[in-house]
């Protein structure tokens, strides 16, 4: 197979843009594709007029021959507009149809077409070509010329493949042997695989393709760059050294091994190309600057080669030129940056930064280390992590995003990868969204939930200025302040949550939205906080030492502020399954409460300062499960307005119960409405539920016990032994008092 595809000279004339007349395809290794008027399979080539008007050739000129390119003249002849005209390029002039004086040669020559005037219309240099694979114009036409799934005298539409060109783009190259491992993987399942590049005849796409793409690309194309101590040499084009300074000055791939030691690898590089760069094991310090620093280039890729290990070193002495403050992380970048492969990155920051992008920086794979006195994974425009293994130990923020004057800009993505970050400041940090569909997270921000920071410290485990979305993930967080945090909205549509915190669990000074997932907060100041609040479903466990939910506006009130506007507050429970334990409120709106489904069981607190449910101006009742057990000072049950399921508040604050004092409902009949045991001492408790009845009359005792399973203090099944009857009372209103 020929895997050196052809070179394009893109040299148009000035009567290209006239007439709109193109060389779009040809054939010059013709063997069953097309045969001409007598039966032979001989060379073509076909011109295609995109302009609305027809064409006379006649006096126009053809040529493979860069020097006379006037060798063959087009007898009378019309191409039509919008059509296809295929010439033989046979020297066959006497056979009938449209026959040249000249031969195209496969290994590869050029194809000239000129006016009558001698003024050159197209032109294509071309290499070494394949039996019955045509060359022409993708996109039809006006498009790179390509190799194709030859289309003689029509439009060309379909890409050839070649061995090893997995995304069918016409060159075997990096992109490719990536391609396939992550097919093998599952990763790519539904990326576009030519006939072509199954190299092994396995009828799949996997590592045996990914070793001969990376066998073909070692020895074609690709500079070498060793580092050798205080020196470097370089084999191949595209790059210079300097001493201990490699510049990498265009577009292309570059391996580079070795050790530096106090030296740079350098790319300013001017090329629209993107550099390519393949880390094969590398080891650079440097004194002064930057390890790595991408001056200038359209695009970075960096490649880490698998089962390699690769670390970058500065120190706290940087020296910039006059007026400057950069480059100041071991891996610095001012353009686009992409990190992928699965090697290791180990990068120690001691100035600053430690992996920083001044545009955007996406990381698709990969293993890294990072150790920071700042912030440890920074891309300005944006930070979009596709997966790999992340170990991030910085001073500052973890992950962080910081462009703040283009809402468009300051995200991070995240879709997988594992992470375990500890940060002084916060953990992931975005100045615009925070967008999070898979991962594993192990976050500790501010030396975690038993730490003091300052007032106008902020140490939080995930943060954004404007909205964070979680649609999946483990999230393990142990932090200072709020382990999720926006100072406008968020919203949660599934993960798994683990919280410990010395502020709020999940705290928005807007709305909060959650639609699945399961929160585990063992320790908070207050475990769901802000202004509009709503739980459509999801399992919650809170633990709180002041309020379990809280529902207020403005910014964050963890400082005890007060709260000015009520009317635009509200707390929405429409499903889920909720259990709150609280010193604080368990459930407390400075607002409007609803419930319409889910089931809610709060504990406490035990404190009359204080109340299971509190609310300022309504609390409405349509359905769901209720249980809230509490002190009586401030007890509270759903309001008559509006209000279309029953409920029963009792309260006596002369009788103090025990925490785990069972609480027992029955039926006239004998037939359990409930059982569950508080977790906290209690004087009140207000339940409603379905199962209630207007006219029913119920007992009401108190202690006992039951073989039923407990679950979060709710027995199910099982025989209740009685304790003491407290009372019989009948449903006689939408609330229903007992003292």
């Amino acid at each position: 197979m020929a895997f050196t595809l052809f070179a394009v000279l893109a040299a148009f004339g000035a009567q290209q843009g006239l007439c709109n007349l193109v060389i779009n395809e040809f054939m010059a290794d013709n063997d069953s594709i097309a045969a001409d008027p007598t039966g032979d399979y001989d060379d073509w080539i076909e011109l295609y007029n995109s302009s609305p008007s027809s064409i006379s050739l006649e006096g126009y000129h053809l040529s493979d021959d860069l020097e006379d390119p006037a060798q063959w003249t087009f007898p009378a002849a019309t191409i039509a507009a919008g059509g296809y005209l295929c010439i033989w390029a046979d020297n066959d002039e006497g056979d009938e149809g449209v026959h040249t004086n000249f031969k195209l040669s496969k290994s590869g020559e050029a194809i000239i077409l000129s006016a009558s005037d001698g003024s050159v219309i197209d032109q294509v240099v071309f290499g070494a070509q394949e039996t019955d694979v045509s060359t022409g114009r993708h996109p039809n036409g006006n498009g790179e010329f390509a190799k194709l799934v030859p289309s003689f005298g029509a439009e060309n539409s379909e890409l050839a493949a070649s061995e090893g060109d997995i995304d069918g783009n016409g060159n075997v190259e990096m992109d490719d042997a990536i391609l396939s491992l992550e097919i093998m993987a599952g990763m790519a399942p539904d990326s576009v695989i030519y006939t072509g590049s199954d190299v092994d005849g396995g009828g799949a796409i996997g590592l045996r393709e990914a070793l001969f793409i990376l066998n073909f690309i070692q020895n074609k194309g690709v500079t070498r760059i060793t580092l050798n101590d205080a020196s470097i040499t370089v084999d191949g084009e595209g790059a210079t050294a300097d001493g201990a300074i490699v510049t990498i000055n265009a577009g292309g791939t570059y391996s580079i091994s070795g050790t530096l030691n106090d030296g740079q690898i350098i790319v300013d590089s001017s090329d629209t190309k993107p550099v390519i760069i393949i880390l094969n094991g590398v080891s650079v310090t440097c004194t002064s600057s930057a390890p790595f620093f991408v001056s200038n280039a359209e695009e970075v890729i960096v490649e880490l080669a698998e089962n390699t290990e690769n670390y970058f070193v500065d120190t706290n002495n940087y020296v910039f030129e006059d007026g400057e403050d950069e480059p100041d992380a071991p891996v610095f970048s001012k353009d686009d940056l992409t990190i992928r492969g699965s090697g290791l990155l180990d990068v120690d920051a001691n100035y600053k930064d430690a992996i920083k992008s001044k545009d955007g920086l996406i990381i698709e794979n990969g293993v890294f280390v990072v150790n920071s006195v700042d912030d440890g994974i920074q891309g300005k425009d944006y930070l979009s992590i596709q997966g790999g293994t992340f170990t991030v130990n910085a001073d500052g923020d973890g992950l962080k995003s910081t462009e703040d004057e283009d809402a468009n800009l300051g995200y991070i993505t995240i879709s997988g990868g594992s992470f375990t970050i500890v940060s002084g400041n916060d953990c992931i940090q975005a100045e615009t969204d925070v967008n999070i569909t898979g991962g594993a997270f192990n976050l500790t921000a501010g030396g975690g939930s038993n730490a003091t920071i300052g007032d106008n410290d902020s140490a939080k485990g995930i943060k954004a200025v404007v909205e964070i979305n979680i649609g999946a993930g483990d999230f393990t967080i142990n932090t200072a302040d709020d382990a999720v945090h926006s100072d406008q909205d968020i919203v949660i549509t599934g993960g798994d949550f683990s919280i410990a915190t010395g502020d709020d669990g999940v705290h928005s000074d807007s709305a909060i939205t959650i639609d699945g997932g399961t929160f585990a907060i063992t320790k908070c100041y207050e475990g769901l906080e802000g202004a509009v609040i709503t739980i459509n479903d999801g399992n919650f466990h809170i633990t709180a030492s002041d309020d379990g939910v809280n529902v207020a506006g403005g910014a964050d009130s963890s400082g005890g502020g007060m709260w000015p506007d009520t009317s635009n507050n509200f707390l929405y429970i429409n499903g889920g399954y909720i259990v709150v334990d609280a010193d604080g409120d368990g459930i407390d709106v400075n607002g409007s409460f609803y419930m319409s489904g889910g089931t809610l069981l709060v504990n406490g607190p035990e404190e009359n300062g204080n109340g299971a449910l509190d609310y300022d101006t309504k609390f409405v009742l349509t359905g769901g499960y209720l249980i809230a057990a509490g002190s009586s000072g401030m007890a509270q049950a759903p309001t008559y307005q509006d209000t279309t399921q029953y409920s029963v508040l009792y309260r006596n604050r002369f009788e103090d119960r025990a925490a785990g004092t069972l609480i027992h409902v029955q039926n006239s009949s004998g037939n359990e409405v409930f059982t569950f045991a508080p977790s906290k001492r209690y004087e009140a408790v207000c339940f409603s539920m379905p199962a209630l009845s207007p006219g029913t009359s119920y007992d009401l005792y108190f202690g006992g016990s039951s073989t039923g399973t407990a679950t979060d203090g709710l027995y199910e099944g099982g025989t209740y032994t009685p304790g003491t009857k407290y009372r019989t009372f009948t449903i006689n209103n939408i609330v229903t008092n007992i003292d």
